[in-house]
């Protein structure tokens, strides 16, 4: 990039933001006018946005301060989170979790501005301010400088990135694909974990396992450099998915060095949408990676309990996790779901097997997101 000119986002787009309608007045809902949140575009597949779930009327977008993006602006959400972005196809208005920007024709290209935003979530990130919940100002993304190559590099980079997610999208359905394979070649050998029909052994969670929730790493000291601080969206096709980090220098580390993930860790959603969702930890990972809140960490404490067979077991048996509260407190609550270490899980069918527990790490039982008496 030596040689291309820095540019203010200010320089090269109009930045907007967004506003919310009075919820008590009916007149300005359920209209034809999109009206984007953040949540709608951490739903995307892709770069585009068509429709949104709610809607506003014209009367509705005269009455609050939001502007009306035309097709191929780019939404950036600036709180709640900071950093998920697309691109409209349709006209579209946003709330205030927003500042969206309108690129100069002939100066920015809109899927160029896309992705350089993207690859660039933890350094925004860090930009947000506030006590409450971190947001990044007007004044401070229009100060942002970006690279500005010619219009024609820019397509070029843009183009490229474009068949990398088109590639990484299709990677994800093939490894659902094969997910449910394996789950479903699983029950036919060995019947529903839940319901155990075949009478295997079983062992309490707690016996084979030691469950550890996270640490709550903060955005603002996020960089460059360091160890990989593995949240959510790093678990992916039961493994770990180093598309998209964050990392943390190790003087800003602090705490969190405790924290400190292993090979053949099984690592656990315990919130949000994908609350369940696995990722065993492999060999060979790059560097240094420490486990974020709301990310539950199954360690192996007794391996002889369990077969193993060369790495590290990652099936965690997903049962509906919810009993009452154990009386002597044997359980973990992480982000709204309930862990409980006396869980009695099926061993017996892997050991019988004689395959190892990694084989079988796929096991797709729903995990209640409610916490014991919720």
């Amino acid at each position: 990039m030596t040689g291309w000119p820095m540019m203010r986002l200010d320089q090269c787009c109009d930045i907007v933001s967004g506003a919310t309608p009075s919820t008590s007045v009916a007149a300005y809902w359920d209209g034809d006018i999109d009206w984007a949140t953040p949540k709608d575009l951490s739903d995307l597949e892709g770069a585009l946005i068509s429709e949104t779930p709610r809607k506003i009327t014209k009367a509705g977008l005269a009455a609050c301060s939001a502007n009306l993006l035309p097709p191929g602006s780019v939404l950036f959400s600036s709180r709640a989170p900071i950093g998920h972005v697309a691109i409209n196809t349709v006209p579209m208005a946003t709330n205030q979790g927003f500042k969206s920007f309108m690129p100069f024709k002939g100066t920015l290209q809109a899927e160029y501005l896309y992705h350089w935003l993207r690859c660039n979530r933890s350094y925004l990130e860090g930009l947000g301010n506030g006590a409450t919940f971190k947001e990044v100002s007007k004044s401070v993304v229009a100060r942002i400088e970006i690279p500005v190559p010619p219009l024609g590099e820019q397509r070029r980079i843009a183009a490229i990135l474009d068949e990398a997610d088109a590639l990484r999208a299709k990677r994800r359905a093939a490894l659902a694909q094969l997910d449910e394979m394996a789950q479903a070649i699983f029950v036919e050998m060995f019947g529903d974990p839940a319901k155990n029909p075949h009478g295997w052994p079983t062992n309490q969670l707690g016996a084979v396992v030691r469950v550890v929730g996270g640490f709550a790493f903060k955005s603002e000291d996020f960089g460059d450099r360091g160890g990989i601080v593995v949240r959510i969206s790093n678990l992916n096709g039961g493994t770990l998915d180093f598309t998209n980090v964050v990392r943390i220098p190790t003087n800003k580390v602090g705490k969190g060095a405790k924290y400190v993930i292993s090979a053949g860790d099984i690592l656990m959603a315990m919130s949000g949408a994908t609350t369940g969702k696995i990722g065993l930890v492999p060999h060979g990972f790059p560097g240094i990676l420490y486990q974020n809140q709301r990310v539950a960490n199954f360690r192996i404490t007794n391996p002889s309990k369990v077969n193993q067979t060369g790495e590290s077991t990652r099936a965690i048996e997903k049962r509906p996790l919810s009993p009452p509260k154990p009386s002597n407190g044997a359980g973990k609550q992480r982000g709204g779901c309930w862990i409980t270490t006396r869980c009695e899980v099926p061993i017996g069918c892997f050991c019988s097997s004689g395959l190892g527990l990694r084989d079988w790490g796929f096991l797709r039982h729903p995990i209640s997101q409610r916490s014991p008496g919720g």
